[in-house]
Parts: structure tokens; C-alpha cells; sequence
């Protein structure tokens, strides 16, 4: 990554919302930089779902992380610095820094996805029923807000909403994104609750990326409305069918190809969750409220697409 990204140029807007590392005259122990702090969280993002705690130590002793931030063994940024820094970038950008915008150029296409960023609903606001505790989950879903201690509100996060994903329920935020079905790059992404449909967000999103090429998506997004929102003169709607109520045997069979056809390309975002979930170990998102769920998600985007800009570096550099 040090041969291929210039940190410096992460600087500006990192240290709006990190201004303590330009106080190091002031009387005091000085302050971390704030590039260097933003080193430190990619390396967590490339080491899984680690604590405050596991980064700690892993910044401090791991020779290969020490030498990549350039620190001396036991020298790293301790947890609480790390905990601090996570929730500066949440605040400066988790409201309005959602997107990851794409460089502009020509891509073959895009595939659209979304991907449920969730957690188990009784860890959080608990249900009406015995198995849920002490219940809260149905107000939060209605908006409302439960008879809490103020001590238990602050353990709670009201900010995320329920949702199904087969027959189970889950209780926490979603993911949404567009990829670059010829690189398996991210070109824009966003983070809701996860009772927001995938087709809200797709326009929005398609509309930060270049509008050429086709886009592919699968069934979940076949709307009149979607359609005629990508449709443009540089953009074609390539999305799968839903099956009517009624379809004659020749409708079926064209449909049922025309969609294996769209699938094939459209599998390739998937290799994006893929990537994340099982290259980067990543599962679990730590924090609680909307903005944490959006800073965390979001640099997580950014992580994958270093590793997979440095996978395709690689690739093209190396002898065929």
C-alpha cells in the first residue's frame, strides 16, 4: 500500500476532524498525527472484526504493522486514543460522508447490491416475548421511544431498525452498493437501517457514478420506476425479470434466459461481499447509532478497495 497510496493526501480532510495534530507546541504530551491514526484503523480493517484492545496490541508488537506505521515496537497508539479517533470521524463525516465516489472513467458496467450489515435484534432493544428481555424493539421500529432508564438508553441503539432476511430477524443497519463489474471496484456505497429497501437507494447511488454502460442488478430491483430512472443515453437497465402471475411456457423460457444471462455478470458484485466478509474477516460492526454504522461501513469500502487495487497492480505487472 505505501508503494501504490500517498497518505498525505488523506491529510486535509482527516485532520478536520482530528485538529489536535497540529497542537504538538502546546505544554503537554503531543498528540497523535492524524494520518498515522488512519493508518492504524486501515490496519484493523485488514485484520477483521478486532477490538480497540486486539489494535492496541497488534500496532505495538506485530513487526510488520510497526515497521508499515513506522513506529518503534511498543510505541503504537493505545485503545482509548484508537476509541477517540473512531468517534471524531464518525461525528465530522457518519452524517453526510456516505458515498464513495468513483474516478470518472470508462467502465464496462456497474452491478447494484445491497448487503445486510445486521445484528442479532436481542443484543440491542430486545422484543416483547420472554426471549427478548426487557422489549423495546417494536417502539424503536415505530419510531417511538421506550420507557428506558437514561443508563439503558445509552446501551441501546434506536437508530437501527428491524428487519427479515429469510425467516430469521435481525435488528441493525444495511449496506448498499454499486461495483465496477469489470474490476470489482466500489464506486459508490451508502448506509441505512435495514428496513430501507435496496430500490430507495439504487438511483441515488447510480447517480454519484459515470452514467455509461449498462447496469445489472437482480430481481429485487425490477420496478417500473428503477427502470426508467437508469434508462438514459448512456446508461442501459439490465435487470433481471420477476415472473408475472400468469406467463405462457415461451414468456418463461425467455425470461428464465434473459436472466441467466443478466446473472452471470451481475454475480460479480458479489465477489465484493465476498471479499469483505472473508479476505478482510469482517463481521461485526462494533458501534451503536447511524453515523458510527456509516463512518465504520465506509472505511471499510475505502480498505477494500486499496487491497483490490493492489491486487490488480499486481496482476497486471506480473508476468502472464
Amino acid at each position: 500500500m505505501d508503494s501504490l497510496f500517498d497518505w498525505e493526501r488523506f491529510r486535509g480532510i482527516l485532520e478536520r476532524a482530528w485538529p489536535w495534530t497540529r497542537h504538538d507546541a502546546k505544554p503537554g504530551r503531543p498528540s497523535w498525527d492524524a494520518v498515522l491514526m488512519f493508518k492504524v484503523l486501515v490496519v484493523g480493517k485488514t485484520k477483521g472484526d478486532l477490538s480497540d484492545d486486539a489494535l492496541e496490541d497488534l500496532c505495538r508488537f506485530h513487526a510488520r504493522v510497526v515497521r508499515f506505521l513506522r513506529l518503534r515496537p511498543g510505541a503504537g497508539p493505545d485503545a482509548k486514543t484508537i476509541h477517540k479517533y473512531r468517534a471524531a470521524l464518525a461525528r465530522r463525516g457518519g452524517g453526510h460522508g456516505e458515498g464513495v465516489r468513483g474516478d470518472g472513467g470508462d467502465r464496462p458496467g456497474a452491478g447494484v447490491r445491497d448487503e445486510g450489515r445486521l445484528h442479532d435484534r436481542r443484543q440491542h432493544c430486545g422484543g416483547s416475548g420472554p426471549a427478548f428481555g426487557e422489549g423495546g424493539a417494536e417502539e424503536v421500529d415505530a419510531g417511538e421511544k421506550p420507557r428506558w432508564k437514561p443508563s439503558k438508553r445509552h446501551q441501546k441503539d434506536t437508530e437501527a431498525r428491524l428487519t427479515r432476511k429469510g425467516s430469521k430477524s435481525f435488528f441493525g443497519y444495511k449496506r448498499h452498493v454499486v461495483a465496477d463489474v469489470g474490476h470489482k471496484l466500489i464506486l459508490a456505497s451508502s448506509v441505512t437501517p435495514a428496513n430501507v429497501h435496496d430500490v430507495q437507494e439504487a438511483a441515488g447511488l447510480l447517480d454519484k457514478v459515470p452514467k455509461r454502460g449498462p447496469v445489472y442488478g437482480d430481481r429485487g430491483y425490477d420496478t417500473q420506476e428503477l427502470r426508467e430512472g437508469i434508462q438514459s443515453p448512456y446508461r442501459t437497465a439490465c435487470l433481471a425479470f420477476r415472473a408475472p402471475r400468469k406467463e405462457r411456457e415461451p414468456l418463461r423460457r425467455a425470461r428464465e434466459e434473459a436472466n441467466a444471462s443478466i446473472a452471470s455478470t451481475r454475480a460479480r458484485v458479489e465477489h465484493v461481499f465476498g471479499a469483505i466478509r472473508n479476505d478482510m474477516n469482517v463481521h461485526k460492526h462494533r458501534g451503536v447509532g447511524l453515523k458510527r454504522a456509516r463512518s465504520e461501513l465506509l472505511l471499510e469500502h475505502v480498505v477494500y478497495n486499496m487491497r483490490r487495487l493492489v491486487h490488480l497492480v499486481e496482476a497486471e505487472s506480473s508476468p502472464a
